[in-house]
């Protein structure tokens, strides 16, 4: 998993204080509607300007809570949202719901991979991919399958760090990258 240094430890807290309470079916939906939220523009150009401070910052709180009610009289997540105001870092929190969704598949010992075609994948073949990923990473495999006919033939899969690449767009750029390299 790639970590972003300033997001992975508050998502790993809540990751963590979330499985001691058996909250994870609890905290997954609070994290995903908590980015949602803050990740609005409106919400993003609020947190920006200059003027908005302390107790300022606080009322986004209560306007959260007016959108999504379910969260209300959580003393946890308003902790957290607390936690993540005055240290300033509420506009990561995109990339800690990232982090905390990787946590929840690796507990899970589910391996997430985007497998980028040039068209669309017979159920065969997602098949043939995911018992090939489950041999290599070890773990079941959940694929996230997208089209992109820019890659002409073949197919294009991530997960995490590791990267297969044998699209003819990709052989095409690594020729091009050796012959201008030489």
């Amino acid at each position: 998993m790639s970590k972003d240094v300033i997001a992975y430890p508050y998502a790993k807290a809540a990751f963590e204080y979330a499985k001691e309470t058996a909250g994870v079916p609890i905290w997954k939906p609070f994290v995903e509607k908590f980015s949602m939220f803050f990740q609005a523009p409106e919400v993003i150009e609020y947190i920006g300007k200059p003027s908005v401070v302390g107790h300022s910052v606080f009322k986004l709180w209560d306007a959260f809570l007016d959108v999504f009610p379910e969260f209300k009289n959580q003393l946890a997540f308003e902790n957290f949202f607390k936690i993540l105001a005055e240290a300033g870092r509420l506009g990561i929190i995109g990339n800690i719901h990232g982090a905390f969704e990787e946590l929840c598949l690796e507990e899970s010992a589910l391996v997430e991979a985007l497998v980028t075609s040039a068209r669309a994948l017979t159920s065969d073949q997602k098949n043939q991919i995911k018992a090939s990923l489950k041999t290599k990473f070890t773990q079941d495999v959940e694929l996230i399958c997208e089209e992109d006919p820019s890659l002409i033939a073949g197919l294009r899969i991530s997960v995490g760090d590791w990267v297969f690449d044998n699209s003819l767009k990709g052989r095409f750029e690594r020729l091009k990258s050796a012959i201008n390299n030489d």
